[in-house]
């Protein structure tokens, strides 16, 4: 037995040995096969400093290294064990490895579905029935498959059909804008291209080559997409729709419900012209003219009778030949990670437009065409660069001034950063905890149930929902009822009234649910309650609804409205003060239940307790100065608060410091 046992030993051993040989081995070879391409864009930035007697900033430590690459690559700080895990490993090749792991991590996708998120303009909601979240569950599928971002692109463009159709995602794309095709063409060129037309949708641009004809152009290629499929709206036939004026009004109700679900599509014809507005005012066509598709560069397409034109031009802006299309992403991903663009603005190239380095910029370009569009490997090449591992540039850059990156731009926090990064502080394996999943929505559930029906069936489904209503409909109003002798029990104190009220309706609310959830599973059996069991207000910000409501803690934080490209606000503000005072620390990050409290209880000393602190809100330890402060503080408020409390305190001192909302 005794033998046995030392044999097991061994082998577990040498397992446990090769695989930390192998997962270094393979840390290596990741960063040994983009090593030239690395030294050579070090060496572009390093001759570029010379030339302009500049000179780069020092390297980072492991510190700093662990907090700036966790927040950039996966959208959070790290964990108190995370980091402590990263500072105590001796493995001489540990940021190589570190980067592939957070590159291949689910928090890769929360995070760059973020990014991606602001700059599509991605809603949960668009407009009256329009849900957006079949569009976003294929960018985060697309994430997290590591699509070429040409096929990303070109998915989204040609994409056609029910978004609600499983893999069909793409379809939100069109779905985001309903009716608004200028909209969607400005966005369109302005987000892929870098190049700003929208003020040529009414003029000729005041400030660019560009001219409304040109606009309505290119126009011609997406001009006949429909976010309505006129045909799946005709499928009730005339003798259903006598029977269907005859029914009541919450019938019709639900059956335009129905409908409204069913008719959701996108469908494109292949005319490759369009008509000129009315109002057209230039010489060089007339009003009501049909003008032909033609690419805002001046190049004509050739479009094969029958076929969709978004095809060609899909295929036209995505070609390795459109010089643009590959620079303005391997501008973007620079900015994205240097913090600022080699070109600026990035979504709004002129034609006297230069890098601030130029030859970088064309190295750059490429690179992304040799590796076939990989933003990973874009990426991981980019995190591996002396560059990026150098100090923060802690200056203020104008604007128009060429930034010649001595080191990363330093920048405040995203609003979902800080969210995201607070959150890791509180809950244990927060990228593993997910929100509301499309598949429980009740859109998806009646797609899927409905889409096969003929028209006298959905008429008679229409029927029953409406008297699952009308039964449900007493229920709800004593539900309103109770609601209100709670608010009065409240009021006179009675509490023990407010927890038998709550109990009575917490009974009715469930006999609700369960005829709402049986009308919408009585044709397939299956399926789950909508939204996570678990306290779904503290997930990630990527799972939460896009974007969050008017007074949520991330709008506060400055999280965009999504109805422009890039509309995030990174200024402090008042309210997000506010935000921290009113009780979120002391509930969420020092309640007995967060993760922050668990680890403090396993140490015992004030010293020890203080350390974690720093560490899971720093990645780093208190210097002397700091510990000292801190000693102070805390056996002076011996005498004036619980020890409890002083932990709040210093909690929210180090989250509302520099270091904290800066990504450094």
């Amino acid at each position: 037995m005794k033998t046995t046992t030392i044999i097991l030993c061994f082998i577990l051993t040498v397992v446990s040995f090769s695989k930390h040989v192998a997962d270094t081995e393979n840390a290596t070879i990741s960063a040994f096969r983009f090593q030239p391409l690395i030294q050579q864009i070090d060496e572009l930035i390093e001759n570029d400093l010379t030339k302009h007697q500049l000179k780069t900033l020092p390297p980072i430590n492991d510190e700093v290294f662990v907090r700036r690459i966790y927040l950039d690559v996966i959208g959070r700080i790290p964990t108190y064990d995370e980091a402590r895990f990263f500072l105590n490993s001796t493995n001489k090749n540990k940021r190589e490895k570190l980067i592939d792991q957070l590159l291949d991590s689910e928090g890769y996708v929360s995070h760059h579905f973020n990014y991606w998120a602001d700059i599509l303009r991605i809603k949960s909601r668009v407009s009256g029935n329009i849900s957006g979240m079949p569009y976003i569950v294929w960018v985060k599928d697309s994430l997290r498959k590591n699509k070429p971002y040409d096929d990303f692109v070109k998915e989204m463009i040609t994409s056609t059909g029910s978004p609600w159709e499983k893999g069909n995602g793409a379809t939100g794309y069109y779905m985001r804008d309903p009716g608004m095709k200028e909209d969607n063409m400005a966005n369109t060129i302005q987000i892929f291209l870098g190049t700003q037309l929208a003020c040529a949708q009414c003029h000729d641009h005041p400030f660019d080559i560009w001219t409304r004809k040109d606009f309505y152009s290119m126009l011609a290629f997406t001009g006949t997409v429909s976010t309505r499929e006129k045909l799946g709206m005709q499928r009730i036939n005339r003798e259903v729709v006598q029977k269907y004026r005859s029914t009541s009004a919450e019938a019709k109700q639900t059956l335009r419900r129905i409908r409204q679900v069913l008719g959701q599509s996108v469908s494109s014809t292949e005319r490759t012209t369009i008509r000129l507005p009315k109002d057209y005012q230039y010489e060089d066509a007339k009003p009501n003219q049909h003008i032909s598709a033609k690419t805002v560069f001046g190049e004509e397409l050739v479009v094969s009778s029958g076929q969709d034109p978004r095809v060609e031009y899909a295929k036209w802006m995505t070609s390795p030949d459109n010089p643009r299309f590959t620079l303005v992403i391997a501008n973007r991903l620079w900015k994205k990670v240097m913090g600022r663009g080699l070109i600026e603005p990035v979504d709004n190239l002129k034609e006297n437009s230069k890098a601030s380095n130029p030859a970088l910029m064309e190295l750059l370009t490429k690179e992304m065409r040799d590796q076939k569009y990989d933003l990973k490997n874009f990426l991981r090449i980019l995190y591996n660069t002396k560059t990026y591992q150098r100090k923060a540039y802690t200056k203020d850059v104008n604007e128009n001034e060429n930034y010649r990156f001595p080191g990363p731009l330093r920048h405040r926090m995203s609003a979902e950063q800080v969210w995201d990064s607070i959150l890791s502080i509180a809950i244990e394996e927060l990228d593993s905890k997910k929100g509301m999943n499309y598949e429980d929505s009740i859109q998806y559930k009646m797609y899927e149930n409905l889409k096969g029906m003929p028209s006298a069936e959905l008429l008679e489904y229409a029927i029953k929902q409406t008297k699952v209503r009308e039964r449900i409909k007493p229920v709800q109003e004593k539900v309103r009822a109770l609601a209100a002798q709670i608010k009065k029990a409240k009021q006179q104190g009675d509490f023990k009234k407010v927890r038998y009220l709550a109990s009575e309706i917490r009974e009715k609310r469930n006999f609700i649910e369960q005829q709402m959830n049986d009308q919408m599973m009585d044709m397939k059996k299956g399926g789950k309650r909508q939204g996570d069991k678990n306290n779904i207000a503290f997930v990630r910000a990527s799972e939460l609804s896009s974007p969050s409501n008017a007074g949520h803690f991330l709008r506060q934080l400055g999280q965009s409205d999504r109805e422009q490209v890039q509309a995030g606000n990174l200024f402090p503000s008042v309210p997000q003060v506010l935000s921290f005072y009113n009780g979120f620390v002391d509930k969420t990050l020092v309640g007995p239940q967060s993760q922050l409290a668990k680890n403090m209880k396993k140490v015992t000393t004030v010293e020890e307790r203080v350390n974690v602190v720093f560490m899971s809100i720093l990645s780093r330890l208190p210097t002397d100065e700091e510990k000292s402060w801190v000693s102070h503080y805390m056996s002076e408020s011996d005498t004036l608060k619980k020890k409890g409390d002083s932990y709040v305190d210093l909690v929210w001192v180090l989250l509302n410091t520099h270091e904290f909302m800066f990504s450094n």
